[in-house]
């Protein structure tokens, strides 16, 4: 009896499976799911995973179609097979984002060095350590390694290539990089114009900016004895203040006289007004008398994402003292923006009153 009880036993078993297996084969989300599985493993093993990925996906879709109809039994080993590469697929598609953030980061150090290379104007060079402050040299020259041993790099195009190999070189070669920037030349001339005819009103500040200047160089590169020279020198400048400023008395007074005005180059009489209105506050004992405005717009200064900082615009000043000597100052004017426009206007820097004839016009 158990001997036929167990064959009655197969026998339906058979007949079930041969009945679900039939179902399963006229099933129309079955023979899509066939047709696109099989199209993807014919793709994944020529090694074409571009085409094989859509086709994954495809068959994917009618996976869950079948799960539901009661059929997940019958294609276990075809969709371990997609999930496996899917997995793969997944595994890609993280390695690309975290290359494409490489990628991006390493074009903006490469940014900042170009704009290092080419920031003549010593206010630029002073905003752009400002954001390379926080420079790792030993970390982007980690991040440009493994840039590069990435299928990313190997598929980017030939300027992204190019500007990373550019950027590895100057990093590892950053005292040439101090070189091309004319480092020493825009520190000594902004001392030379501290040791000059400086006015005590601005000395501080100037002394500031060149402080920073010099200590946020050292911080990218600590052992380079030049900025080790420069950053002594600076700090003797702070000492000798007094010192430093007689000297500049003195030459402001050996200074020639102004034989004639400047041109106007554009007239603006709100303009005028609040040029000799700064210019007073910033120098008592003299009395402005006109405002020449010698540039012709505003020079709008940009960060290097585009973004307007500030603007810049020069105006001779006219005056006359207590004694009713006039004097003339060339004095450059600066407004910073912020958010929806620019602020007051202050002096970013002044040349230093000369004397000249009160008969001129």
């Amino acid at each position: 009896m158990k001997y036929l009880a167990s064959l009655l036993f197969l026998f339906i078993f058979s007949i079930t499976m041969n009945s679900q297996n039939q179902a399963l084969e006229n099933d129309n989300d079955y023979k899509n799911f066939i047709k696109y599985y099989q199209k993807a493993e014919n793709y994944m093993e020529s090694g074409d995973t571009s085409n094989g990925k859509k086709f994954v996906k495809n068959a994917m879709l009618f996976v869950k179609r079948l799960v539901k109809k009661g059929f997940s039994a019958n294609i276990e080993e075809q969709v371990a097979q997609l999930e496996q590469w899917q997995a793969g697929f997944d595994a890609q598609k993280a390695s690309r984002l975290q290359m494409a953030d490489l990628e991006s980061e390493i074009g903006n150090w490469a940014s900042k060095f170009i704009t290092l290379k080419q920031a003549t104007p010593f206010s630029s060079c002073q905003y752009l350590w400002n954001n390379m402050k926080s420079f790792d040299r030993t970390k982007v020259l980690a991040m440009i390694q493994q840039f590069k041993a990435s299928e990313s790099f190997a598929r980017s195009n030939d300027f992204s290539q190019q500007r990373t190999l550019q950027l590895e070189g100057e990093i590892k070669d950053f005292d040439k990089v101090l070189a091309e920037v004319k480092f020493k030349e825009k520190v000594d001339k902004k001392i030379a114009e501290l040791e000059g005819t400086h006015v005590e009103n601005f000395f501080d500040g100037d002394v500031r900016e060149l402080v920073f200047y010099v200590k946020a160089y050292s911080q990218v590169d600590p052992q380079n004895r030049t900025l080790q020279a420069y950053a002594k020198r600076v700090d003797d400048m702070q000492a000798n203040k007094g010192q430093i400023l007689n000297q500049a008395r003195t030459n402001q007074q050996k200074a020639a006289l102004v034989s004639e005005l400047p041109v106007a180059d554009v007239q603006d009489a709100a303009l005028e007004a609040d040029f000799m209105q700064v210019a007073r506050a910033a120098s008592p004992g003299y009395k402005p008398t006109g405002a020449i405005i010698t540039s012709r717009k505003w020079a709008v200064n940009n960060d290097i994402t585009g973004r307007p900082v500030s603007r810049q615009r020069i105006a001779a000043i006219t005056y006359k003292d207590n004694a009713g000597q006039c004097f003339l100052e060339h004095i450059l004017f600066l407004q910073n923006y912020s958010g929806g426009g620019y602020g007051r206007t202050k002096i970013y820097s002044a040349y230093g009153k000369k004397t000249y004839d009160c008969s001129l016009k």
